[in-house]
This record gives structure tokens, sequence and C-alpha cells, in this order.
């Protein structure tokens, strides 16, 4: 048996017959005036979740709302809160659907759009907006990046070699070329470089100025 239930079977012969006096007395008990504030605040500060439609949104306020006794709230103000909170893309899309402002609308032309926009959604089960996808993975593998680099520097390497055999640059020339290469190749991602490549290549680059 519910705590609910409970209480009604103590207090009911306590209230002689007066249903005023019962429901005074229950909302007393369940909803002290510190919980009605707390609920009148988190009616206020309603946001819409992330991922969550505007029928979703418009469902979960309305069983805030209605959730303990009455919070005093006029119908204008509970609309206003709840747009209010709303994502700036729900937000165009509820003018979209009021054909204008929807702050030019009465509340209860308002609160039957939104209904509206409940029952479609529901319809449709699109509740809840689908999440992001991912974007799609690149063609291009780790294997496939490190065999390119190492290419790369074969080629750089080949040509010094062939420019130095030819005497076609200077030993200050080559040393000068030998430490762009190492900066350049220091600044190569470590993760598409691994380590025996990027020391097969020091190794020809140090040949090739051996000569």
């Amino acid at each position: 048996m519910g705590e609910a239930k409970i209480w009604c079977k103590q207090v009911v012969g306590k209230v002689e017959g007066s249903w005023e006096d019962l429901k005074n007395s229950f909302c007393l008990h369940f909803f002290p005036p510190n919980k009605v504030i707390d609920l009148r605040c988190e009616v206020f500060n309603f946001r819409q979740r992330e991922r969550e439609s505007l029928g979703a949104a418009w469902e979960r306020f309305n069983r805030l709302a209605s959730s303990g006794p009455d919070l005093c709230i006029s119908e204008a103000w509970l609309l206003q809160h709840f747009v209010r909170g709303l994502t700036p893309r729900a937000d165009l899309c509820l003018d979209l659907a009021s054909g204008g402002s929807f702050y030019h609308l009465t509340p209860s032309e308002g609160r039957k759009i939104l209904d509206k926009i409940l029952e479609k959604a529901s319809d449709l089960g699109t509740l809840e907006e689908p999440p992001p996808q991912k974007p799609p993975k690149t063609l291009e593998t780790e294997e496939s990046c490190q065999y390119n680099t190492y290419l790369l520097f074969s080629f750089v390497a080949v040509y010094l070699f062939s420019i130095g055999i030819y005497g076609l640059i200077t030993s200050r020339n080559m040393v000068r070329a030998l430490i762009c290469l190492e900066l350049i190749l220091n600044s190569i991602n470590l993760n598409l470089v691994t380590f025996s490549i990027r020391l097969s290549i020091r190794k020809t680059l140090f040949f090739v100025f051996s000569l």
C-alpha cells in the first residue's frame, strides 16, 4: 500500500467528510510550502535538454507543472517560461508552426499548437531526436600514411645523394639541407611515422652527408 493510501486511511476519519479539508491536509502533508516553492522554481527555470525534441520538451514541462498542487501561475506565464527555455532551433520551429511569432498567440491558441506538435511527434515516434551522426572515416589508414611518408623521405634522400655525387652543393649547404630535413622529420606526427622508419631515414641522410 502506498504512502498516500496509508495517510488517507489515517486522516479520512478526522475530517468529518469534508473534501476541502481532506484536500488541504493532503497538500500540506505531501507538498509543504518549501516543496511548492522548489517546484515553482523548476518550472520557471525549465530548459530543453540536449537532443530533446520540441514535443518531448512540452510533454515533460506539462508533467512538471502538474506534478503538485496549483502553483498559482497563469497559463500565459507558463507558456512564456516554456518558450524561454527552448533551444534557438526549437524556438524557430515553434514560430514557423505558429505562422509568425508564438508570443502573438493567445494562451489557448499556443497550447493547441503545442499539443498538436506533441500528438504528431507521438504518432511518428519522434519524441527524441536521433543522436548526431559520426563523420565518415577517411579512406587513408595509418599504414598508408606511414608508407607515403617513407616514400617522401626516400625520394628526398635519393635526391640529396644524387646531387652530392655530382658535387652540385657544398658541404655547408649539405649541412643546411640535413638540418631542414631533420626539422621536417621532427615536426611529423609520431603516430604516423614509426621509430624504425625515422631511424632508417636518419641513417640515409648521414650516409649522404659522409660522401
